[in-house]
């Protein structure tokens, strides 16, 4: 795992400096690789599945858990391998002191403290839980949205090219719905595992890592994996499917999956990269539409806040809607300390 240099000494709170525009291009080409790369072999293991007379509900299992896995794996490898931690430091975030202080420097010796190391041992274990757990709620997933017709294509490659501008932008406000719906879910459910009965039991697997990098993001309970990819991502590609959404758009819903994992590893790095690193300066600068977006400092400031109550309620995954609207309860009903 990529440790931060020991001199690290922050100047605000956010990226540390203004990153070059080659490494910019260079991170945003490697997002474009991946995205092709991904959507190519998804693309190949469908087609050999479909010459091979397999039923719907296998090529869409196969398919959905293909990109999931090069979504897990690319990205994890381009930053702790391919860039590394030294040529990303730009994008690192630097972290603010105790209750809204001044910005504090971040030790290397802190990213080595027993419970984080411990934790981080366990990314290989967690992982090895998705290789059983992820298949399983897609064939649930698909299971439940057949029953009513709402998938009937036996192929990816039905309905991938929009026939036009309506049909276009259905299928973008489809996607953004499910991923607003996703995002609601995921608030109810972590702000479910901060309450003092379950954060002991189920959550803190995942809060004992307090630094974030590279192969953190699958660090958690079986229980709580079960409940994420089942109550928040299955059930918004069901009731998707449900109202007619998805209709001979099976390629939608593994594209969501893809999305939701690869934006699960990108808040999970300790960084914002490129093009989230443009949102996460417009959003310093005030702007009213990014002031919404959650955005991966927001998460790592949550991973981080036992002395910072500002951190406490950062519970959402994509905006801070939910956070804002249920504020005073959440931080009534929540630990208040992590340990």
């Amino acid at each position: 795992m990529c440790l931060p240099p020991a001199s690290e000494t922050p100047a605000t709170h956010g990226l540390r400096a203004e990153p070059t525009s080659k490494l910019v291009v260079c991170v945003n080409l490697y997002w474009v690789l991946l995205v092709a790369t991904t959507a190519a072999a998804v693309s190949c293991c469908n087609s050999a599945l479909v010459a091979l007379g397999l039923s719907a509900g296998c090529q869409f299992c196969a398919s959905a858990f293909l990109a999931t896995e090069m979504m897990w794996w690319l990205p994890n490898v381009g930053v702790d391998w391919v860039f590394g931690a030294e040529a990303l430091q730009p994008f690192r975030h630097a972290h603010k002191g105790g209750m809204g202080g001044a910005p504090t420097s971040v030790r290397a010796s802190l990213w080595q403290m027993p419970y984080q190391l411990t934790a981080m041992r366990q990314a290989r274990v967690s992982r090895v839980r998705g290789y059983w757990m992820d298949p399983l709620i897609y064939a649930i997933t698909y299971a439940c949205s057949a029953r009513r017709g709402a998938v009937v294509a036996t192929n990816l490659a039905v309905g991938f090219w929009p026939s036009d501008s309506l049909e276009l932008c259905s299928t973008a406000l489809t996607f953004v719905g499910m991923l607003l719906y996703f995002d609601f879910m995921s608030f109810l459910l972590h702000w479910a595992m901060h309450t003092r009965v379950l954060y002991r039991r189920y959550h803190k697997e995942h809060h004992d890592v307090r630094h974030l990098s590279p192969w953190a993001n699958d660090i958690e309970s079986d229980a709580e994996g079960l409940l994420n990819v089942f109550m928040c991502k299955a059930t918004t590609v069901i009731f998707a499917a449900w109202l007619g959404l998805l209709q001979e758009r099976p390629w939608l819903i593994v594209a969501f999956y893809a999305f939701t994992k690869w934006y699960g590893v990108m808040e999970h790095l300790n960084m914002t990269l490129p093009p989230l690193h443009i949102l996460l300066r417009w959003k310093q600068a005030g702007h009213p539409l990014c002031s919404l977006l959650s955005l991966p400092d927001y998460h790592d400031d949550h991973h981080r806040y036992s002395p910072d109550a500002e951190a406490v309620g950062h519970l959402a995954v994509y905006t801070t809607f939910w956070d804002r609207l249920f504020a005073p309860l959440v931080r009534r009903t929540t630990v208040a300390k992590l340990s």
